[in-house]
């Protein structure tokens, strides 16, 4: 990736939605190095007036059978295993914890963003190709949710998708660990109505997905929470993208301050953007 950025505005549906690599940042529509692309004086999102998300109900999709043996249940070792059971307890405390508040000052138009809630899992199949597409996620959680495998959604639904090792992801000619490590989008009627959010978190197989801004190496675990917190709070702040809170330079709320880690309790997150402090800022207590 060379200095001069790749271009990714024409391939993030309405807007920059993607966690990118270790080492890069969104700036103007392009993925650039950091070294070439400091934020363009003071990072301020401002509301474009699409919805939000009030009191998040997250709900994990683990596709593919991979899921029922991966790892471990995830108990209090130094080094958690990738598993269901310890990304449900991740998620679950996620949605109803600390991390939540740092999006309260991000209410709008009736919208109060608060704490919200767990609704549970599932393992989906048929297992994935080594590679798909955001068109196969959509058309993947279309399918389910018509089969009743998913909850219904509503406007406080996020479902949470995560991808088995050795599958990656392409959206729109970019892949996976090549140029990104997770995203979140909308599917929208012709009208502009949302039927689902999502957020696609692929396995975290490359050392550009699982490494913090100060170089700090993250485990596959600490890498899916990482980017799963950049996700959801972008997800509750912009669940259209580019419709809620947005900075044309800079993009949404977890890219201003991509691979800038905090704790939520024994968790690695990612710090946010906070217009009121004008710094990015982590979870109280972590």
């Amino acid at each position: 990736m060379t200095n001069a950025g790749l271009d990714i505005s024409e391939w993030a549906r309405d807007g920059v939605n993607i966690v990118p690599l270790q080492g890069h940042r969104v700036v103007g529509g392009k993925v650039m190095p950091i070294g070439a692309a400091p934020v363009a004086g003071v990072a301020r999102l401002t509301y474009r007036g699409g919805p939000l998300i009030a009191r998040v109900r997250l709900f994990g999709v683990y596709w593919g059978s991979a899921w029922r043996a991966m790892g471990r249940a995830g108990g209090g070792g130094p080094v958690r295993e990738v598993s269901r059971q310890a990304l449900d307890t991740f998620l679950g405390d996620l949605a109803a914890g600390a991390y939540m508040d740092i999006l309260a000052e991000y209410d709008a138009q009736g919208a109060t963003i608060q704490r919200g809630t767990f609704l549970g899992s599932a393992v989906v199949g048929p297992d994935p190709a080594a590679r798909v597409s955001d068109d196969d996620i959509r058309a993947m959680l279309t399918q389910r949710l018509a089969d009743g495998e998913l909850p219904p959604w509503d406007a406080n639904t996020l479902y949470v998708v995560y991808l088995p090792q050795g599958t990656s992801v392409e959206q729109g000619g970019a892949l996976s660990c090549r140029v990104f490590c997770g995203y979140h989008d909308a599917i929208v009627d012709q009208g502009g109505n949302p039927s689902a959010y999502y957020a696609v978190l692929p396995y975290p197989g490359c050392a550009g997905c699982a490494q913090g801004m100060d170089g700090m190496q993250l485990s596959p675990f600490d890498a899916l929470t990482t980017t799963t917190s950049h996700e959801v709070a972008e997800a509750v702040t912009d669940p259209v993208p580019g419709t809620g809170w947005y900075d044309d330079q800079n993009g949404e709320i977890g890219d201003i301050c991509a691979w800038q880690l905090a704790m939520l309790d024994s968790y690695v997150v990612q710090k946010e953007w906070s217009n009121a402090a004008g710094d990015c800022v982590g979870p109280a207590g972590g």
